[in-house]
């Protein structure tokens, strides 16, 4: 049972100090030359499931906590700057995906994104119940985050709820964002898709594959 797993495996964690984190991230950039963004995204889900196991009383604190910013001081890391895109990149890039055959599956969802900038966790977690076509709000009060079990028993998803007030929040849809919800319940309706998940007691999501699950935002390519 997957919640079962991944209780298990929340469990081990008791048994991580800070200095073995520590020594796994310098493996990985010392030994297996992984590059700075690399370790940086092993890092985002390894706080994410640790944090887990800080709600589930199952370790007091989170190991890794600035861990990855004193191995960037000590490797002298420089830290990527990310680019948001421009104006005519993304509605380039919303054509496509609008116009494509195969790729307009995507565009809701992106749209939603781009017209919101909620975070992959808000969007992919969304629930019919927390959108409010009439009025044209978004509640965000929880995340999905998309983990790995632990060796050869795959990844799963899990629902985080947020830790401070600003967490919690109604963001504002515009028109095109309303638009982009009302096509694809026209398309799951059209294709007889309904969610058929339940994720520590969180169903309905809002945007699901064929099979009812959650996207996997997390390996759009």
């Amino acid at each position: 049972e997957p919640l079962y797993v991944g209780k298990s495996v929340l469990r081990e964690f008791q048994h991580f100090l800070k200095s073995d984190i520590k020594r796994f991230y310098n493996y990985l950039v010392d030994e297996r030359g992984l590059k700075p963004a690399t370790v940086d995204g092993v890092h985002n889900i390894l706080h994410q499931i640790f944090d887990m196991a800080v709600d589930d009383n199952y370790i007091r604190n989170n190991p890794t906590n600035n861990v990855l910013r004193e191995l960037k001081k000590a490797h002298c890391f420089k830290t990527e700057k990310r680019r948001g895109l421009t104006r005519p990149e993304q509605e380039l890039f919303m054509d496509y995906l609008k116009n494509s055959n195969t790729a307009v599956y995507w565009y809701p969802v992106f749209a939603v994104m781009l017209g919101t900038g909620l975070r992959v966790g808000e969007v992919t977690g969304l629930r019919w119940c927390d959108i409010d076509l009439e009025n044209g709000l978004i509640d965000i009060n929880h995340t999905l985050v998309y983990y790995p079990k632990g060796k050869g028993l795959g990844c799963g998803f899990s629902v985080n709820t947020p830790k401070t007030l600003s967490g919690r929040r109604k963001v504002p849809m515009t028109e095109k964002v309303k638009s982009a919800f009302l096509m694809e319940k026209k398309y799951q309706e059209e294709n007889n898709i309904k969610c058929t998940s339940v994720i520590d007691n969180y169903s309905d999501f809002i945007f699901v594959n064929r099979f009812g699950m959650p996207q996997q935002l997390w390996n759009f390519k």
